[in-house]
């Protein structure tokens, strides 16, 4: 699907300003910004939809048409956030390059930061004094404004964005559940629930696994329904993962079995709902790590494995669903052990979370092989004004402009 937006000042003359292809709106409300420099007399706007085969329709909301400020405002304004106090806002400049930033908490009016000169991002925690604390799992509302000049300042701009609920691992992960490495797992369960205990594993003493008696055993209930789920927070980029888990489990037919995704952090998952789950496929915005159907009816350990890659930049979870009925079916119920999340071969990334530092940023970069480990500060980052060699070690490189930074993992030649 293409959608136009044109001026025309008769059905048969269409000028068009901008195109929008579909593929980056599918399954959520984006906004778009178009600015228009001059127009006819007497135009009209139109939005001219031509489709094709897997989008027959759209939808559009929140029209808006005014003068074009001197100082245009922002566009593309996104809130992510990595832990439970920390928010990352980033958004395209639309201004000149002189312009500054401040960003407003709009529940109260107040300002949490001022005078910013990065033009794509900015990285902040969310603690007294610009917030009378933080509540994991809330939705907080913050607005952003370009200052062009003295007293020429855009209009507000505003995006909402509910606070993690739990601190968001970095990549690599690697976990057999024993004690120290099962830290901020969730549980949504059901009468047959997940959880972490030494009733059975594949290696170590400990996995994670369905039992009806919390813990004691890996054995479930098979006459009561249950619909339950175990997760945790990742922040992933638009890059390739390998993630893999070992799991076996017996349950029943297409009846009792296992699922696992990633699943955008902003969807709820509550005990007793399938979320549109079944034994195949996926539901939408969701990445089936299950070769995409059920997985039962094995009572030794199998290995999962599955390269993926986020459309998205964001908070996402690792998903592991459980599903069974009320008409029998065969003991034990799942188990997983040894899950791990890493860069695929030829990717390069951050590791999260920043540092409190307001002025700069700091990360620890790995290769694919999740090793030469190095820091990096940058006021703002993304393309390619300045390229940073990782080495191993605590070098750290520093760009003190406001441009974006590339920063080249070691000996790859793959940049963020």
């Amino acid at each position: 699907m293409w959608v136009m937006l044109p001026i025309i000042t008769d059905e048969n003359s269409f000028v068009a300003i901008t195109t929008i292809d579909a593929s980056d709106y599918l399954d959520t409300y984006k906004e778009l910004t178009v600015h228009m420099n001059s127009a006819p007399a007497n135009a009209r706007i139109a939005f001219r939809h031509r489709p094709y085969s897997g989008a027959y329709y759209w939808f559009c909301d929140d029209v808006t048409v005014e003068a074009m400020p001197s100082c245009l405002p922002v566009s593309n304004l996104s809130a992510f956030n990595y832990a439970v106090n920390h928010f990352l806002l980033t958004w395209t400049d639309n201004s000149n390059s002189d312009a500054t930033y401040t960003i407003y908490n709009m529940d109260d009016n107040s300002v949490i930061a001022s005078g910013i000169t990065t033009h794509y991002h900015y990285v902040f925690q969310l603690a007294p004094p610009q917030l009378s604390g933080l509540n994991p799992g809330t939705v907080y509302n913050f607005g952003i404004a370009a200052q062009c000049s003295p007293g020429d300042i855009s209009p507000i701009r505003t995006v909402s964005k509910q606070s993690a609920l739990s601190v968001a691992e970095g990549v690599p992960y690697n976990t057999g559940f024993e004690p120290g490495q099962d830290v901020s797992w969730m549980f949504a369960n059901d009468q047959n629930g997940w959880c972490i205990g030494n009733a059975t594993n594949n290696g170590g003493n400990r996995a994670l696994y369905i039992s009806n008696d919390a813990g004691q055993s890996n054995t479930y209930d098979v006459s009561n329904t249950s619909m339950s789920y175990a997760y945790k927070t990742f922040y992933l980029t638009s890059t390739a993962y390998t993630i893999s888990y070992d799991w076996k489990g017996n349950g029943e037919g297409s009846f009792d079995y296992l699922r696992v995704f990633l699943v955008p952090s902003s969807v709820v998952l509550n005990a007793g709902s399938s979320n549109g789950i079944g034994t195949t496929g996926a539901p939408s915005g969701w990445i089936a790590l299950d070769g995409g159907s059920k997985l039962n009816l094995q009572t030794t350990w199998q290995h999962a494995q599955q390269t993926v890659t986020p459309n998205l930049e964001g908070g996402y979870y690792l998903v592991f669903y459980w599903h069974n009925d009320n008409t029998g079916g065969g003991q034990p119920p799942v188990a997983i052990d040894n899950v791990s999340i890493s860069a695929s071969s030829g990717s390069c990334l951050i590791q999260f979370p920043y540092t409190e530092n307001f002025e700069s940023v700091t990360a620890t970069a790995y290769n694919a092989e999740g090793n030469l480990p190095a820091c990096w500060n940058a006021h703002s980052y993304g393309s390619s004004s300045g390229n940073a060699h990782v080495v191993s070690g605590s070098h750290c490189y520093t760009h003190e402009g406001t441009q974006s930074l590339a920063l080249t993992c070691g000996g790859s030649g793959d940049t963020v």
